[in-house]
């Protein structure tokens, strides 16, 4: 009785909300016990409300069971994380124009993005995107969010946080749903997922505070225009200005 009752809701939820195919109802029926992730997206692993592939979905199982696993210790999660970004990649966000070339050349996990300027009517739709990567493409298919300092510059994962200079590079908090974790991005582009001891995470942290820019950027259909932040540079022992790109509230 209680699975004939669920599989009346999941028949009427799929009406409402979410297009399930043939295929994944059968899947759902023929569970025994069914999971909200399994409501969630039609491919295990995907995140809800994403357009994502099955391979993503299994790329996602993957790393998820990674970070669970290893919650508990950042220095090993962090070499975990690091031996996968080598092997095929972490999660990196970005922003791209929404094309069918993209989504079958890429093929990246794809949502809508949340600003109002990436939605405009007659003009390109800009969407959030993930994907696996090793390291930055330097594709124009892929934009960054760029950080500029000192005659350097930066680009970072869409949505990351920079939170420190060290060891030459800069440190920015990146993470997947809840886990957070440390990727360096040096001056030559290059990104590896490393180890931060909490001392200097707390340092920086407190030490982090927004400014007022000298000069701002201007805007495109990417992003709104830049804001100033004054960052700790572990290197000098001293602060550091840096102007991020600016998307929307």
């Amino acid at each position: 009785m209680l699975k004939t009752t669920l599989i009346s809701f999941i028949l009427l939820y799929s009406t409402c909300s979410i297009a399930y195919s043939k295929k994944h109802l059968e899947r759902l029926k023929n569970k025994k016990d069914i999971t909200y992730k399994d409501l969630a997206h039609e491919n295990p692993g995907c995140p809800e409300n994403s357009e994502c592939s099955a391979s993503n979905g299994k790329k996602v199982e993957r790393l998820e069971k990674i970070l669970k696993k290893y919650s508990n210790d950042t220095k090993f999660l962090a070499f975990k994380l690091e031996k996968e970004r080598q092997r095929s990649g972490i999660p990196v966000n970005f922003l791209a124009i929404e094309t069918k070339e993209l989504k079958q050349s890429a093929d990246p996990i794809i949502w809508d993005s949340k600003c109002k300027h990436h939605r405009l009517e007659g003009k390109p739709k800009i969407i959030k995107a993930t994907k696996f990567l090793r390291n930055n493409p330097k594709s124009e298919k892929f934009v960054f969010t760029k950080v500029k300092t000192k005659g350097t510059t930066f680009e970072i994962p869409y949505g990351d946080n920079p939170l420190m200079i060290w060891k030459n590079s800069l440190i920015v908090m990146s993470g997947f749903e809840d886990f957070l974790y440390q990727l360096s991005i040096g001056k030559d582009g290059k990104w590896k997922v490393i180890y931060v001891p909490s001392y200097l995470i707390k340092k920086a942290r407190v030490s982090k505070n927004d400014v007022q820019c000298e000069k701002r950027a201007k805007g495109n259909e990417y992003f709104l225009g830049s804001f100033c932040t004054k960052i700790w540079n572990e290197d000098n022992k001293d602060y550091q200005i840096i102007e991020q790109d600016w998307a929307c509230p």
